[in-house]
């Protein structure tokens, strides 16, 4: 969409809504922002391996806010919001079309949110219906927030600047009880990632003590009921495997099957940990492959195909051929999700304001498991699905609204990327090369895989009347738009990747 369209856009909108308060009666406050980004990247990575160093970055962003209050007890708030952004890498070189700004549109959120019973101020049962923005960990303000903020099967987290909430489609059921219990059941529908529209049920629940010790949970049973079944767990494929086959040592011979002859499958071991592959047909020479591991396990075909698979695999079904011994299974998108939190608030003992500021040395925690259901191949160890990260709040004497420090820990020894959902649609770990899949031997301190488990931030905010500023440093799971608008990959790979960002932000937010 051109520049000219979206501010007309934006110009329609605008007036159209005083229209309606003016001639409806309807009590429309419209209010708007203007947002403008600036950083430095110190080094990033690219998905093939390349690094980008000391690169500056920016870019522009509004949005208008028209909220209604029809009852007492409903309300209607209406976001849309415009952005632009630079593809990523934007190298020298590049034609200047390649390098330029894009622009987008999009709905940040349209809900409509209902006081139940009690006070509508402070309603003791409430429901939000629509595209809403939720924050599970009111405490986290870069890692966490998991579980609406990132997926299982592959296990990929998400970080966005200034932004640790979520935006879900859906509804949300509310229950809060003394101030100190609050309950939430969510039903929501998939609309930003595939498989799309699949239905998916969470909830969650946090305790506060005399707001001084805080604990929570949630559960997200995700794709709990898929739109189209055989994408939320891929069927048969021949280009495209989703049946992971554990073979492991024996001798059969398999009886013609079609046009292709009679042969005499060996699986055999080879030194500690590798398998020899013998297959022959007939009186022609024995074809022998060396395999890495104990048995034949994998795929026959796709971007992540197991050698010598395809021997075993019947093409028109990517099942094993009859005779063959082994163990098939099917990855799903589907799965469960769990979260915890907990966070203490020293300086409450005090029992009056916080003179070292608000919620200064406040300390907090969450993990997760990222599927709780453990996959023969790639998903065999749930420890390495876990992220846990931990912040506290710094000590600012009211000079800033915030001040916070933040590190995550996360062991998974798979290349942080989303090409194989994104552009494969399975539910596999990795880009599309096997080979970029696992980074190195993850058993090795030194190994690529070690050097990208932790991360860490420092994020620092003040505002003023009508303005606030944010400023952020450290390395998390920033990934960038390419050209065509898609984020694959985690840029910031390992420490000596890092960025530095700050936030103008002008009107009301």
């Amino acid at each position: 969409m051109s520049k000219t369209a979206i501010l007309t856009l934006f110009a329609l909108i605008l007036p159209r809504a005083v229209l309606a308060e003016d001639s409806s009666g309807l009590d429309v406050r419209t209010t708007g922002y203007f947002i403008w980004d600036g950083g430095y990247l110190k080094e990033a990575k690219l998905q093939n391996g390349d690094n980008r160093k000391s690169v500056v970055f920016g870019d522009l962003m509004g949005g208008i806010v028209l909220s209604a209050h029809p009852t007492e007890r409903l309300w209607l708030r209406i976001n849309p919001e415009l952005k632009d952004y630079y593809p990523f890498p934007n190298d020298e070189g590049q034609d200047e079309q390649s390098r330029s700004a894009r622009w987008l549109v999009y709905m940040e959120e349209a809900k409509a949110q209902w006081a139940i019973l009690g006070d509508p101020a402070k309603p003791t049962l409430e429901a939000e219906l629509g595209y809403m923005i939720y924050k599970e960990n009111p405490d986290a303000k870069i890692f966490g927030d998991y579980l609406f903020r990132s997926w299982i099967y592959p296990g990929i987290l998400f970080t966005k600047f200034n932004y640790p909430k979520a935006q879900i489609f859906g509804v949300r059921l509310g229950h809060h009880w003394n101030e100190s219990f609050n309950q939430n059941l969510f039903v929501t529908s998939e609309t930003k990632y595939y498989p799309f529209f699949d239905v998916s049920v969470a909830y969650t629940a946090d305790y506060s003590y005399k707001n001084l010790v805080e604990v929570g949970a949630g559960v997200n049973f995700k794709s709990l009921i898929p739109v189209r079944p055989s994408l939320t767990t891929p069927t048969e494929d021949k280009s495209n495997d989703n049946v992971y086959k554990e073979v492991p040592f024996q001798t059969v011979t398999i009886p013609a099957i079609g046009s292709d002859p009679a042969k005499t499958v060996t699986i055999a071991p080879l030194g500690a940990d590798s398998t020899l592959l013998i297959v022959q047909s007939g009186t022609s020479p024995a074809d022998t492959t060396r395999i890495k591991g104990r048995g034949v396990n994998g795929f026959a075909s796709g971007a992540l195909k197991t050698d010598g698979m395809d021997d075993l695999t019947d093409p028109s079904t990517m099942h094993l051929l009859p005779g063959i011994q082994g163990t098939e299974t099917k990855y799903s998108f589907a799965g469960t999700l769990f979260t915890a939190r907990i966070s203490f608030n020293p300086m409450n003992l005090l029992g009056r304001e916080n003179p070292l500021g608000h919620d200064a040395l406040k300390a907090y925690m969450e993990t997760a498991v990222l599927g709780w259901k453990n996959y023969p191949g790639f998903y065999e160890k749930r420890r390495d699905r876990m992220p846990i990260m931990g912040g506290i709040n710094l000590p600012t004497f009211n000079y800033l609204d915030v001040l916070a420090f933040e590190a995550e820990y996360y062991s998974s020894p798979y290349f942080p990327g989303t090409t194989m959902r994104s552009s494969y649609f399975l539910p596999y770990p990795g880009i599309t090369s096997k080979y970029n899949t696992v980074w190195g031997d993850p058993t090795k301190v030194g190994s690529v895989s070690k050097r990208d488990d932790w991360k860490w931030g420092v994020t620092a905010k003040k505002s003023f009347k009508g303005i606030t500023l944010v400023a952020q440093v450290g390395t998390d799971h920033t990934k960038m738009m390419n050209s065509g608008g898609n984020e694959y990959y985690d840029i910031l790979q390992n420490p000596k990747e890092w960025y530095f960002q700050f936030r103008f932000i002008g009107g009301v937010y």
